[in-house]
């Protein structure tokens, strides 16, 4: 097949450019350098194929030719009955559902009884304490700096100098707090992730 343009390619699957466009930008179509489409392309081809504009590589089904030969306990050319097959696929995948389900429900009633709580509820938390742990060191340390400026007779700029260099050394201690602060949550985010 040759390239499509948008309009064209709307036309197969049934969808206004507008529409397509939303597609695009979601990565569920390829346009190509020129603004071409693709039929060929994968991710092209499983759009048609969902929206129609390509039948499947599913053989079509056949109606039997007589219903004696149609006997759903009959086992296929391999020997396994499909409806036991079948039935097994859906045992597993009911199985799977129910165990994520039960999940979600053991996380909704830990969350409810206040043992889980999200990471980004806790992350402001810690920077709130670690910012009136910083608030108060700097209080003190103003009332240290007044004491040591009237005993030893510093001069205004002398003050001025020190309390500079504290309050740039309490931000930098700060930074560096937050982000060993954020990194410990991810980590231990992380860790309780891989062993759910």
């Amino acid at each position: 097949m040759a390239l499509l343009s948008k309009k064209e390619f709307g036309e197969l699957v049934g969808k206004p450019t507008k529409e397509l466009s939303v597609y695009v930008s979601r990565r569920k179509i390829i346009v190509s350098e020129g603004e071409l489409i693709d039929p060929l392309d994968p991710i092209n081809k499983a759009f048609l194929q969902k929206f129609g504009g390509i039948k499947s590589a599913k053989p079509d089904k056949v109606a039997p030719s007589a219903p004696e030969e149609q006997d759903d306990e009959s086992p296929d050319s391999e020997g396994v009955n499909p409806l036991l097959v079948s039935d097994r696929r859906y045992k597993h995948f009911s199985a799977e559902q129910k165990k994520k389900s039960v999940e979600l429900i053991e996380i909704d009633i830990a969350r409810k009884r206040g043992e889980l709580i999200p990471p980004d509820l806790i992350k402001p938390l810690f920077h709130q304490h670690n910012q009136s742990i910083l608030v108060e060191f700097k209080n003190m340390m103003d009332e240290e700096l007044r004491f040591i400026a009237k005993e030893y007779s510093l001069s205004v700029d002398h003050v001025a100098l020190i309390k500079g260099r504290w309050v740039k050394g309490l931000n930098d201690a700060m930074d560096r707090s937050k982000k060993t602060t954020a990194k410990g949550i991810a980590n231990i985010v992380e860790d309780y992730s891989e062993k759910k």
